[in-house]
C-alpha cells in the first residue's frame, strides 16, 4: 500500500502525489522519514532512499476527480516497478 501526500499547486493547475521510500518502507511524513533515517544510520549505517513524486496536469475542461483517478491508476501501475529502482 502506498501512503502519499497530496498537493495542489496554485501557480499552475497540477495534481501532485509524493512520498518517500527507504529500504522497503514508505513514508508520507518528512519527520517520520528523518527519524527512520537517523535510526537506520545508527543500526545499519545506511541512509539511502528515494523521493517519489507524480504530477499530472488538470486541463481546463476536466474535473479534479478525473486527474486524481488518472494519477491513482498510474501510481498503481508503477508501484511494482519502483522496487527495481529504489534501494531495499
Amino acid at each position: 500500500m502506498i501512503i502519499f501526500r497530496r498537493s495542489i499547486l496554485h501557480f499552475q493547475v497540477d495534481w501532485v502525489y509524493y512520498w518517500f521510500q527507504q529500504q522497503g518502507e514508505t513514508y508520507s511524513s518528512e519527520y517520520e522519514l528523518k527519524f527512520s533515517m537517523f535510526k537506520r544510520s545508527l543500526m545499519y549505517n545506511r541512509t539511502d532512499g528515494a523521493l517519489v513524486r507524480l504530477v499530472t496536469l488538470i486541463s481546463p475542461d476536466e474535473e479534479e476527480i478525473d486527474a486524481e483517478r488518472r494519477l491513482n491508476e498510474f501510481a498503481k501501475q508503477i508501484s511494482g516497478v519502483l522496487t527495481d529502482y529504489v534501494p531495499n
